[in-house]
């Protein structure tokens, strides 16, 4: 029987018990497992606990339970409020189900590009339906559920122009497609996008604090972004350089040292201000110079395979300043295209060995 709005107060629960920052690492690693396997990329989204997201949320759950009543139902039983078993309980059970299901996405069967109807449609042209792309975790939008290899895209692709940069308010700007209206990126929060009457209320309200319309009143941050090496999330600001959480909501964040330090107790923490980047996944070891990747990858080209995603965060660094260079407030930029573009970077280093 699939999940129903009764069930909404298990989801609430199950949210609950994810985004508790005192949760256990397992609990941790199954809200990001579920981000990316259901919950479109969002890592943020057990902190959504509106009744609109929960009830989404729920349909999605019950989606991947059909099939399999006895695990819905252990799932319902598991996240009763009124017996609350507990976080660790339910990790353990839940974990390795979500596996399973990770493992069937993965298949030729689950990973097929045939498009599921979009039950959260909002209008905007082309996302009628969606595909769950297991390979990069992301998920894509289409018109048809049978669209060709080149019509599947982001929902922001299909809804926003590209980024572009406004020289008179200082900051990025970008036109909805359905709207055609013009938002601008707040710099007082800078994850939202405002209206042009909204921008104008901000600027005032800065102009009063002796504020720029285009000043940040504190450091602006990328957005948080898990790294399984130190088991926390990292952002990283021009003023203050990369910080870690174990939340990404948190209040709290640690320094480049403090997060070394933490994940090296019996080292002294590393004393690299030129670094690119956070340390590789696990690694702890010195970090590469952007400079002279190539002349590393030379002598090091057997294990050139391995270090791939070591060399993309060494090279964040560079892909932020390029960003800035460039006019780009760094958290508008999507991770797609700092993917894209460290990647070129990388094409690049390897071209020269």
């Amino acid at each position: 029987m699939p999940l129903t709005s009764d069930d909404d107060a298990n989801v609430a629960q199950l949210m609950k018990w994810l985004r508790d920052p005192e949760a256990p690492s397992e609990a941790v690693n199954l809200r990001e497992e579920l981000a990316y396997l259901l919950f479109y990329g969002d890592p943020t989204w057990a902190s959504n606990d509106d009744s609109s997201s929960i009830a989404d949320y729920r349909s999605i759950l019950s989606s991947w339970f059909e099939g399999d009543p006895s695990a819905e139902s252990e799932f319902v039983q598991r996240t009763d409020p009124e017996k609350a078993v507990g976080c660790e309980d339910l990790t353990a059970w839940f974990a390795p189900v979500v596996t399973t299901w990770k493992e069937w996405a993965a298949t030729a069967e689950g990973n097929v590009k045939a498009g599921i109807r979009n039950d959260n449609f909002d209008g905007t042209p082309g996302t009628e339906y969606y595909w769950y792309d297991a390979d990069n975790e992301v998920y894509l939008y289409a018109s048809t559920e049978d669209a060709p290899d080149d019509a599947w895209f982001s929902y922001e692709e299909y809804r926003y122009s590209p980024v572009g940069y406004d020289g008179d308010r200082k900051t990025n700007y970008r036109q909805d497609k359905v709207t055609q209206e013009y938002e601008f990126q707040s710099r007082a929060t800078p994850m939202k996008w405002l209206t042009p009457a909204g921008w104008a209320a901000e600027a005032s309200a800065a102009a009063a604090k002796g504020l720029s319309p285009g000043q940040a009143e504190g450091p602006v941050y990328t957005a948080p972004v898990y790294d399984a090496g130190y088991q926390m999330y990292w952002r990283y600001s021009a003023e203050r350089g990369y910080e870690y959480a174990a939340d990404p909501a948190s209040a709290t964040w640690l320094t480049q040292a403090e997060a070394d330090q933490r994940l090296h107790p019996a080292t002294t923490a590393l004393d690299q201000p030129d670094a690119v980047g956070p340390p590789a996944s696990g690694d702890g070891g010195e970090l590469l110079d952007a400079d002279v990747l190539g002349e590393g990858l030379a002598a090091e080209a057997g294990e050139v395979a391995d270090s791939m995603s070591e060399i993309r965060e060494q090279l964040m660094k560079d892909a932020l300043r390029a960003a800035r260079d460039a006019g780009l407030v760094p958290q508008l930029v999507t991770e797609e295209q700092w993917v894209t573009y460290i990647d070129g970077r990388m094409v690049e280093k390897l071209a020269s060995v």
